[in-house]
């Protein structure tokens, strides 16, 4: 297995660590960054987030990978994103959401999809009720009108005093 070639690997290990003095959790990433010879644009992303200071940026450390005394290269290990009292604390039920864009459509997971024709996967609230899946729905349609309208997203900056 070529292991430079890997996006991601998602590892879960037997017991709650505490790696490199992030949050002690059983989940963790390791991002090879294989398509960026520097390494350095999620590194960089993720600094500048948690320098903005915004809600939840993933802690992240850079690790040489050895799988059985086989150097494998330089990754990029990292909090995975869930919702947890060290990851994302937010509640799990009510109008708090943790969604991605997700082209994969698995099985048994729940999905919306956008007036703009992006797949959202919901990651919780878990089983979330048709009235919580309609109040998402709506904010991300208003979110990506505002987006597509120059002047209704001034108006949304301003409004909400974004600057």
């Amino acid at each position: 297995m070529d292991w430079n070639a890997q996006k991601k690997l998602q590892n879960r290990v037997l017991k709650k660590n505490n790696l490199f003095h992030m949050a002690s959790n059983k989940d963790w990433a390791l991002i090879s960054n294989y398509a960026d010879k520097t390494l350095l644009k999620n590194f960089l992303m993720y600094n500048l987030s948690s320098t903005l200071g915004l809600y939840y940026t993933p802690n992240t450390k850079f690790v040489e990978l050895f799988i059985n005394s086989s150097y494998c290269g330089v990754y990029l290990l990292t909090e995975t994103i869930k919702v947890d009292k060290n990851r994302i604390d937010i509640p799990k039920t009510g109008n708090s959401f943790l969604a991605e864009i997700d082209f994969k459509h698995k099985e048994n997971v729940q999905y919306v999809t956008s007036n703009q024709n992006k797949p959202f996967r919901i990651h919780s609230p878990k089983g979330a009720s048709d009235s919580e899946i309609s109040f998402f729905l709506n904010h991300i349609n208003e979110f990506e009108s505002y987006l597509a309208n120059r002047e209704k997203m001034i108006l949304l900056v301003y409004k909400n005093g974004y600057i």
